[in-house]
């Protein structure tokens, strides 16, 4: 096949000038369609057909021809065959891969199409010029008819009769196209409105769809927040429930070792015996002791700690105020009710070798009655409190009284022979300076002119 060397314009100007059949290839390297149409251009019969009577040319897809010639024939697939007039109008169109019979059938309806638009072109004819001339020179006469002025108004009247029947069928045409028209422009108007009121009613349709489903949504979704709060609610229970229970079992765990602590502290504290003894001169000594040991071994215990009292003593329980006898020597501890601890007091029997307790603040030796000792040693405690509660008092110190100090100092004092100091208020910051020779005269009841008596 002689394909055409140059560009496409040029191809088509030629096909123009000569008036031949232009072919146009469309093909792409890469399809195997392509390869079997190319195998066909290669045969005789068809080299014969075109080669003298048309202009071909082969355009690949990946051209800027193949852009511009889609533009104006739109190309439906690759490979295609295009067979068009010297006019541009398709004649065939050969679309994909085909068999060789059917292109050669397809070449032939394009020849045929192109021969019969070839010789129509060639046989239209000029406009005739051998129009009669009886128009400009009416025909003579014939003997007896009507003269030629009588022929000439009937024709004249004739042509105005078949002009006016013509403006009349041109009023009526176009009264009836008018009156076509307008009812077209009707129809179409009531159309026009059918299909809005048809849009509209879609529309409302829609919208009442739309509508419900939101309502449909809206309720599954308020059904599933009710749901998730009833799950909330009784899971939030079980888990309040489980914490409970959990707590109480905690606690209950917590009591049983709590008590079992109890038990086990108090089972011990029985075992032992802590016992505080309480002398005359208001010390005090603490011991612990086997809950199972009797009271002989405290008494043993004492002789060996307080020798200064010697044997002859005896050991009350403070609450209730009960004398351990000596029959009861012999008792367990834990039978006179002395475990865990207790408080006993230490007090001399009768007799001169032990009951003779100095005086302190006396100018004499005399002995002091055992019994003294005993009311001394229990209301020490509270002498101690008034003297305290007295100091504060503004009637507590007379001008010429004596004070607490000088007080205590009248008082008997204990065995140890030490010198009572003034009390001091526990946790006490402050303390109360006193100086005994001098307290309780009437010049120090005033200093600088202000009263010292709230002091």
């Amino acid at each position: 096949m002689d394909w055409f060397a140059g560009n496409v314009s040029e191809a088509v100007t030629l096909a123009k000038a000569r008036s031949k059949l232009f072919i146009v290839y469309i093909r792409d390297n890469s399809n195997e369609d392509t390869k079997e149409v190319d195998t066909l251009w290669t045969l005789p019969s068809v080299q014969e057909r075109l080669n003298s009577r048309s202009i071909a040319i082969r355009i690949d897809s990946n051209e800027d021809a193949f852009r511009l010639f889609s533009q104006i024939y739109p190309v439906m697939c690759i490979p295609s065959v295009y067979f068009i007039s010297p006019a541009g109008v398709p004649l065939e169109i050969v679309a994909g891969k085909c068999t060789e019979e059917e292109f050669a059938t397809r070449i032939q309806n394009a020849i045929q199409l192109y021969e019969s638009a070839l010789g129509a072109g060639s046989s239209s004819s000029s406009p005739g010029a051998g129009a009669s001339a009886s128009e400009s020179s009416p025909p003579a006469p014939a003997g007896g008819g009507p003269p030629l002025e009588v022929r000439l108004t009937v024709a004249q009247q004739k042509i105005a009769q078949r002009r006016a029947e013509k403006e009349r069928e041109a009023a009526e045409a176009e009264r009836q196209q008018e009156t076509e028209r307008r009812q077209l422009g009707q129809e179409m108007l009531k159309s026009k409105q059918t299909k809005e009121e048809q849009k509209m009613k879609e529309h409302a349709e829609q919208f009442k769809k739309e509508k419900r489903e939101d309502e449909l949504a809206k309720q599954k979704i308020r059904e599933q927040i009710q749901k998730d709060r009833e799950e909330r609610q009784r899971r939030f229970v079980e888990e309040k429930a489980a914490q409970q229970q959990q707590a109480a079992e905690v606690r209950s765990k917590k009591d049983d070792d709590s008590r079992q602590q109890q038990e086990a502290a108090a089972a011990e504290r029985s075992r032992k015996a802590r016992l505080q003894i309480r002398f005359p001169d208001g010390s005090n000594q603490t011991n612990t002791f086997e809950a199972s040991d009797p009271l002989e071994v405290v008494f043993t215990w004492l002789y060996e700690t307080a020798p200064t009292y010697g044997r002859n003593f005896n050991l009350w329980t403070t609450f209730p105020r009960r004398k351990l006898e000596a029959s009861e020597r012999s008792s367990a501890l834990s039978e006179l009710s002395l475990t865990p601890s207790a408080v006993l007091l230490l007090l001399p029997s009768g007799g001169a070798s032990s009951t003779q307790q100095p005086r302190v603040g006396s100018s004499s030796s005399a002995p002091v009655p055992a019994t003294w000792s005993w009311l001394s040693v229990l209301m020490s405690p509270f002498q101690m409190i008034w003297s305290l509660v007295a100091s504060f008092l503004p009637w507590g110190r007379g001008p010429g009284g004596p004070g607490p100090s000088e007080r205590r100092a009248s008082e008997p004092a204990p065995s140890t022979g030490r010198a009572t100091q003034p009390p001091a208020r526990e946790g006490a910051r402050m303390r109360r300076l006193h100086d005994f020779p001098r307290d309780g005269t009437a010049d120090d009841a005033r200093w600088n002119g202000n009263s010292t008596q709230q002091l």
